[in-house]
């Protein structure tokens, strides 16, 4: 009767278990569901009254929906392609409230300037118990310039508080087929429900790419009914592919990372293969040897390559090559384009004109320069080939699809005793050799006629940033006197000369301090000479941390770490530094006289394969001490599964070279 009662007991418990779990379901279903008002110009009291995203509880803001429609439209007796786009916001605090700002991208390229309209925007709010509408107004909208052919509109969501919900919804009508509008399931806050659909014309066949580890919801593809097309006789009716996604986590992007579009979960649409109505068709996705064939003969990149290279006698008397082909001479080619031309800050994979304008403006984008190089190479007598990449903001490229359209970036290749060499001459302070750092993003396509190759794009070399400092408190002014020289080499000393030319105030306000004084200087060696270490000396004062008879001192103090950029407890994507790099000290402390040391940090040494990190104290003479540390980045990538350890290495840096030396003041 006893185990009776206690197989009753069990099964009572796990129907109770059941049945919570199956409450648990419904509750959350039905807060994650799509209840709300998914019509635009409606909000809900339930919208209003939520304060908690129900699949992440740390959520500042919610997506509630996002839904986008493609479709295509014949205007002015051309196609064009709509997108449609709604979405609605949800704001739990004042921390979602800072991004309370919308953007809205579109592309001017050769056909003009895409169009955006209908732009809405509705804040509401919940006032004394009823719903508040707040409208944005046009004039708060505005224009700017993004990177390349890219335009943006932004505006900031009006009248928004803790509790406000926000929706959103634009038009963008494009003549550019070459691609629908790509889709983000995921963004930086959580995301309840997102919906895409493509409605795509007969007489085109689009690849869709879908990134990121997410499963997808739902994912339908149907005929749609309406006035069909006859291709080669063949009735052919629109095609709608709509994907849906549900509860999507936030994506938490942090520190050493490319581009975030390279991991979240979205969609990506290109064209594949344009169908006419006698049955012909023209395959635009087809091969990577193809793609670069068809480059071969194109105005603007192999046309305009050989408008350098065809005429080697001519250009060779014009520039005055040395004599010996020898490396010199291609030093030489690179040399003459960073003194002869400037980069206009345009990264692109196309030149924009022809030889003539190039040679008549003095300059041009990343392609007029880089092509140039390669002509100018060829013409020399050396096997030189144009190489597209993708900058490290743009992403990452898949080969399996063979899309231009995934390159931002062309650098130039040189054959030099049987090794292939990279050059760059957008930046007189690039070494030779080098190609910018937003360049080293895995892999370049190299182009040979109808053949192609992909290139590693890491770079072997570690860039040193070494500090030799001298530190002498200055009790009696409660000051700290700090005479340094910072020696940089290779992609560490191209960022320093980039900062130090480009914007000084900056660059001292991090070395000196916010509040440097006339007192305060900073001089430099090598900026012109980019194959030299470029060296930088500067002292300054600082405050002095005195606490009753004993002076803190931190020895590297403004030049590490004070917190670990790394804050997941679960990274599902690569530590990505760029390039390998290490930091090095040599701080000798000067100890005032009446002062002895009453603590010193204790050494450590960690090496491994991944991180090298060394901290030594010595303290040989009265009259000072020396403390040296180094940290070393073995690698410029480092996989995910190596997060907790790459994580706790940087913890160690923090922690270990943040410590104080603390000197006390001797009995008398």
């Amino acid at each position: 009767m006893k185990s009776k009662s206690h197989a009753m007991v069990a099964i009572r418990r796990s129907v109770l278990k059941e049945t919570v779990f199956v409450l648990f379901v419904i509750l959350f279903n039905t807060v994650s569901a799509q209840n709300f008002e998914n019509k635009f110009g409606k909000c809900s009291q339930e919208e209003l009254e939520l304060t908690i995203c129900a699949y992440d509880s740390t959520a500042d803001a919610m997506v509630l929906y996002d839904e986008g429609e493609t479709y295509f439209s014949i205007i002015a007796e051309k196609y064009q392609i709509i997108f449609d786009r709604r979405v609605k916001y949800k704001f739990f605090n004042k921390a979602g409230i800072d991004d309370a700002k919308f953007e809205i991208k579109f592309y001017n390229g050769n056909q003009g300037a895409e169009r955006v309209s209908y732009i809405k925007c509705n804040t509401y709010n919940l006032e004394n118990g009823k719903v508040v509408t707040t409208k944005l107004e046009n004039k708060n909208i505005f224009d700017e310039k993004s990177g390349g052919k890219w335009l943006i509109k932004k505006f900031a969501m009006p009248a928004v508080r803790e509790g406000s919900v926000v929706e959103v919804s634009y038009r963008i009508t494009s003549p550019y087929l070459f691609s629908l509008p790509s889709w983000k399931f995921q963004a930086e806050i959580p995301v309840m429900y997102s919906r895409y659909k493509a409605t795509v014309n007969p007489h085109f066949e689009y690849t869709f790419m879908k990134k990121g580890d997410l499963p997808l919801g739902d994912f339908k593809k149907y005929e749609l009914s309406g006035i069909p097309t006859y291709i080669n006789d063949v009735l052919k009716r629109d095609i709608a592919y709509e994907y849906v996604m549900n509860n999507v986590p936030a994506f938490r992007k942090e520190s050493y990372i490319t581009s975030y579009n390279d991991y979240i979960n979205k969609l990506d649409v290109q064209i594949s293969r344009i169908l006419y109505n006698d049955g012909s068709s023209k395959v635009i996705m087809s091969s990577w040897p193809k793609l670069s064939e068809d480059l071969e003969t194109d105005d603007n990149f192999g046309e305009y390559i050989k408008a350098f290279s065809k005429d080697d006698e001519a250009f060779g008397s014009m520039v005055g090559f040395p004599p010996s082909d020898s490396l010199e001479l291609i030093k030489f080619i690179d040399q003459y384009i960073k003194k002869n031309y400037t980069y206009n800050g345009d990264d692109q994979y196309f030149a924009s004109g022809s030889k003539k304008d190039v040679e008549k403006l003095k300059k041009g984008n990343s392609a007029d320069l880089n092509l140039m190089a390669v002509g100018m190479l060829r013409a020399a007598g050396y096997n030189a080939f144009p190489a597209l990449l993708s900058t490290r903001e743009n992403g990452k490229v898949n080969s399996a699809y063979p899309f231009l359209d995934a390159f931002d970036y062309v650098i130039a290749i040189y054959e030099f005793k049987n090794e292939l060499k990279v050059m760059d001459v957008t930046d007189p302070m690039l070494r030779f050799g080098d190609i910018p750092p937003k360049c080293l993003n895995d892999v370049c396509l190299l182009l040979k006629s109808k053949d192609v190759e992909w290139l590693n794009l890491k770079s072997n070399d570690i860039s040193d940033s070494r500090f030799i400092k001298v530190l002498t408190p200055l009790p009696g002014v409660d000051s700290l006197l700090i005479d340094n020289t910072l020696t940089t080499t290779y992609f560490d000393a191209y960022n320093m000369r980039k900062d130090y030319k480009s914007d000084y105030e900056e660059l001292a306000s991090s070395l000196l301090g916010s509040d440097y004084s006339l007192y305060d200087s900073i001089k430099c060696q090598h900026l012109e000479d980019a194959e030299e270490d470029f060296v930088l000396t500067y002292s300054r004062k600082a405050p002095l941390e005195v606490i009753e008879n004993m002076i803190l001192i931190e020895p590297f103090e403004g030049e590490v770490m004070t917190e670990n950029p790394l804050k997941q407890q679960v990274r599902t994507y690569p530590i990505d530094i760029g390039y390998r790099y290490s930091k090095s000290f040599s701080v000798d402390i000067i100890i005032p006289e009446g002062y002895k040391v009453a603590s010193k940090p204790e050494n450590l040494v960690v090496n491994n394969q991944d991180i090298r990190i060394v901290y030594t104290v010595s303290n040989n003479q009265s009259s000072k001490v020396n403390i040296m540390g180094l940290y070393q980045f073995k690698k410029d990538v480092y996989e995910c599964t190596s997060y907790n350890d790459i994580k706790g290495y940087i913890d160690i840096i923090v922690n270990k070279f943040n410590e104080k030396l603390v000197l006390e003041a001797e009995e008398i």
